[in-house]
């Protein structure tokens, strides 16, 4: 120990000069240490300059001059500051990384760049505008079902497993399509065609399916309706529409009825339940006088010609639907034929659907989410099940058909699904939702807790949450493999992005003196009215002052719907946080 004493007490003493590399290796030269304490005599103050350390420490021939002093102190700081340096950048790069991959966040590192842009927090950043890739917005979902049926006619395009005759249960393309145009002949036959209204009362079967695609085939539009409705509501629904025929099941009187009192003479065309051919009836309880009905998009009638099939326009009504009422007036929500596409075609991209997919036919045909259950399997060649007509009711049949039938994409309600995976999960040997590669919830808020209690279950399995109103798109959110991030969403899963060829605005509405709504959009992240651009629903059917209170131009922006609903954007994904109308 001594020579390191020695040694660090004339580090320590003002007169000492420093040779660092002499300094070193003479402490770990043990063999002469008490030669050089020996050599070492007191040190007398005042004569620091002739200090005799300096001879016995340091090899003059080894000596630094003053330029290698900064050459050393200088590589030994650089040294160092790289090290800083490249631990800051790599903590730095770790954090960003962690960001892009965040549950809730589906852009990912592809995108990071684009991110990174706008320079805002990351609960204020926007993405209001979906991409645009091509999609047959030119064509209708009806000519994609005849291009399956041409291709593959022996392809199963129904499966019925409630069907009583065995050779029931299943229905192939060629034999849906004859069906459909005997639906065809007798549509025509009864005048109605381009720019009609088929109203349809049916319970779920294979006649509402080749009812559906029978009106849209002979160019006119459906309107769904609830047949357990009140005769009240039926009768309201027909003779505001203006139908020209009335569809329902034979033997059912009351359809019958609903044509004959209907105020504008329609036609009845009676089908049997499972959709066979040479036995529907077509019948005009009441007589009038003229030609072809067609109707323009707002309901007025227009001079009709030969009742001869024709194409539609891409603008021409496809779809009308009514909403429930329960806050007013029944109001029918105009369809054209660019809307539906648009939503079977990305419903089916979404799921990632093909001609070996399996849908399920199961909700109620008279909500506006019916088309994304009735026509992507069946326009892309897979197979369509037709659920009993109280099936959708009983989460044990669901899942037991479900699981039969190895359905691969399911659109249910937030709450059913939680229902099916109680039974999922109960029935761990059979696992009825195996199958499942797509889940879309629909029509209820999907909370955070069961969009990650499914992709824990069901690990094969994307889940997908849809928002949207009846009269627009949509926006998509996939809840992460991993589950969502509960610092970010604690408790509802976000509306996610707009879906291809939709825009999504956070709006303030003002009213101007003459009562027009002029719409501007709120700063980034803060909340405000959920409007939608891009593809939307036409218009409300008869309802023009509503219809130009809901579909407002707006500056830069276009045409946009309102919804009414309260949003706001963060972490990139839109937020519903309420209504607008329940702002305090």
């Amino acid at each position: 120990m001594l020579p390191a004493l020695a040694a660090g007490s004339m580090m320590r003493h003002p007169g000492a000069r420093w040779s660092p590399p002499h300094f070193i290796a003479s402490l770990g030269n043990s063999s002469s240490d008490s030669q050089h304490l020996a050599a070492i005599p007191p040190y007398c103050p005042g004569n620091e300059d002739h200090f005799p350390c300096s001879k016995d420490f340091r090899d003059p021939n080894e000596a630094w001059t003053m330029g290698q002093k900064w050459l050393f102190v200088l590589i030994y700081g650089s040294f160092w500051a790289l090290i800083c340096f490249a631990v800051h950048y790599s903590s730095v790069l770790s954090a960003s990384i962690a960001r892009l991959r965040r549950p809730g966040n589906p852009a990912g590192p592809a995108s990071a760049a684009a991110g990174a842009t706008p320079l805002l927090p990351q609960e204020s950043r926007e993405t209001p505008e979906g991409p645009t890739p091509p999609y047959p917005a030119a064509q209708r979902v009806v000519e994609l079902f005849a291009e399956q049926a041409k291709q593959a006619p022996d392809a199963v395009a129904l499966a019925v497993p409630e069907a009583q005759d065995e050779a029931a249960r299943e229905m192939t393309y060629g034999s849906l399509m004859l069906s459909v145009q005997e639906v065809v002949a007798h549509l025509l036959s009864a005048g109605v065609s381009v720019g009609s209204v088929g109203a349809l009362v049916l319970d779920r079967s294979v006649a509402q399916v080749v009812a559906v695609y029978g009106v849209l085939e002979a160019g006119a539009a459906f309107l769904p309706i609830d047949a357990d409705a009140p005769p009240s509501r039926k009768q309201f629904l027909v003779d505001e529409s203006e139908a020209g025929v009335v569809i329902g099941l034979l033997g059912d009187e009351g359809v019958y009825e609903l044509a004959r009192t209907g105020s504008r003479c329609p036609w009845h065309l009676a089908l049997p339940a499972d959709g066979g051919l040479g036995r529907g009836r077509l019948t005009r309880p009441r007589s009038v006088s003229g030609g072809c009905v067609s109707r323009s998009r707002s309901g007025t009638l227009v001079a009709g010609g030969p009742c001869e099939k024709g194409r539609p326009e891409a603008s021409d009504m496809a779809l009308l639907i009514y909403t429930s009422g329960t806050t007013g007036a029944p109001k029918g929500i105009v369809y054209d034929h660019t809307h539906l596409m648009h939503g079977v075609h990305w419903f089916g991209w979404q799921c990632g659907m093909s001609s070996a997919s399996v849908g399920l036919l199961k909700s109620p045909y008279f909500w506006a989410i019916f088309e994304w259950e009735m026509f992507p399997a069946l326009t892309l060649g897979g197979k369509l099940v037709v659920a009993s007509a109280a099936g959708h009711k009983s989460p044990e049949y669901l899942a037991n058909t479900i699981n039969a039938q190895q359905v691969s994409a399911l659109m249910i309600t937030p709450q059913v699904l939680d229902l099916v995976l109680d039974i999922h999960e109960t029935q761990r040997a059979a696992r009825p939702l195996r199958s499942v590669s797509h889940i879309v919830t629909v029509g209820e808020p999907l909370t955070c807790a069961l969009a990650n209690r499914a992709v824990k279950l069901l690990p094969q399995t994307r889940v997908h949450n849809f928002y949207g109103a009846s009269e627009s798109s949509c926006t998509v959110y996939t809840v992460p493999q991993e589950g969502i991030d509960l610092s970010i969403f604690p408790s509802k899963a976000p509306a996610g992005t707009p879906q291809p060829h939709v825009k999504v605005y956070i709006m303030q509405c003002q009213q101007e003196g003459d009562g027009a709504a002029v719409l501007t959009r709120v700063p980034a992240g803060e909340s405000g009215e959920i409007c939608f651009g891009g593809v939307l629903a036409a218009c409300y059917w008869k309802h023009e002052e509503l219809t130009q209170q809901k579909w407002v131009e707006a500056a830069e922006h276009g045409v946009l719907y309102r919804t009414g609903d309260l949003g706001r954007w963060r972490a990139g994904q839109l937020e519903v946080v309420g209504r607008v109308d329940r702002q305090v």
